[in-house]
């Protein structure tokens, strides 16, 4: 029995090539994924597209205008509030950045730092607030990201200190409102800190404060840091932690560069500007199909 695919359900599956998988097939010089859905979906529209690049800015108008999920919203946060209002040499940024025992869609750090929990029209609520309680406690300013239509579900249950975007998709474009602007916290939880980076990294906070590391073993660390920076002045910790984040390896700066689409699955592979040269360049060459 042959199956019907809607639009909604063939983006879906489109949704499927913007992975890491898929890069890294790419860059191998493999398009077997890719074919595989050309060739299950060989419409007018598709048969049109002369090139595996134009396949993907094809895929992407589909996904934006049926299917909007994580990546789609994700993307258009880089594409429309890093990029466009935080795009200086001083922003980084990082996708699925660990906060205690949850993880933030996409976090931004300049001169204050931002967290954007991404709720679609496809996925449950059932752990929202305890993330946004925990994004809280480790950033100056965290923001809810859904769509237009699920303002009502989410506006009454939402702490007043969180900010609220909505995308709603007009004229072949997702165009974002900030709704309601994040209240800016300025304490920084200790406990919260310590489960959300590497031990290189708040051993790093510590030294810069105190100058050195606490003389006890490795098995007594964490604990040792821990202590010191439950006592050390909170906006000194928090100055410092974004200092020390921001020397994670990171590919920010080069985001402008790549194709719009693309963005998204930039920051979730860290892809240098070389890897997305010899991409973009693997994908230009014509489906053969």
């Amino acid at each position: 029995m042959s199956y019907t695919y809607d639009n909604t359900a063939r983006s879906r599956i489109y949704a499927s090539l913007f992975s890491r998988r898929v890069v890294a097939e790419v860059l191998a010089g493999s398009y077997k994924s890719i074919d595989k859905i050309y060739y299950l979906f060989r419409d007018n529209e598709a048969l049109e597209r002369k090139t595996y690049l134009d396949y993907f800015l094809y895929l992407y108008r589909s996904m934006m205008k049926h299917y909007r999920c994580e990546y789609v919203f994700k993307n258009e946060v880089i594409n429309k509030i890093l990029l466009r209002h935080f795009s200086n040499p001083n922003t980084v940024s990082f996708s699925e950045f660990r906060v205690n025992q949850s993880i933030a869609d996409l976090v931004m750090f300049n001169g204050i730092s931002r967290a954007y929990e991404i709720k679609t029209d496809y996925d449950s609520d059932k752990r929202l607030i305890s993330q946004l309680t925990d994004y809280n406690k480790l950033f100056e300013k965290t923001y809810l990201v859904i769509s237009a239509t699920g303002y009502n579900k989410y506006v009454n249950e939402l702490p007043q200190t969180v900010g609220i975007i909505t995308f709603e998709y007009k004229n072949g474009a997702l165009v974002h409102r900030v709704i309601r602007e994040a209240e800016k916290n300025t304490i920084i939880d200790i406990h919260t800190l310590m489960r959300s980076i590497r031990a290189t990294e708040y051993k790093n906070i510590v030294k810069e404060i105190y100058g050195t590391l606490p003389n006890v073993s490795e098995f007594d660390m964490f604990e040792a840091c821990e202590n010191l920076l439950k006592v050390a002045d909170n906006n000194k910790v928090r100055d410092t932690f974004m200092n020390v984040i921001k020397q994670r390896k990171t590919n920010t700066q080069s985001l402008g560069q790549f194709e719009r689409c693309f963005r998204q699955l930039g920051v979730a592979t860290n892809m240098t500007l070389t890897e997305y040269h010899s991409f973009v360049n693997n994908l230009s060459k014509p489906i053969k199909i």
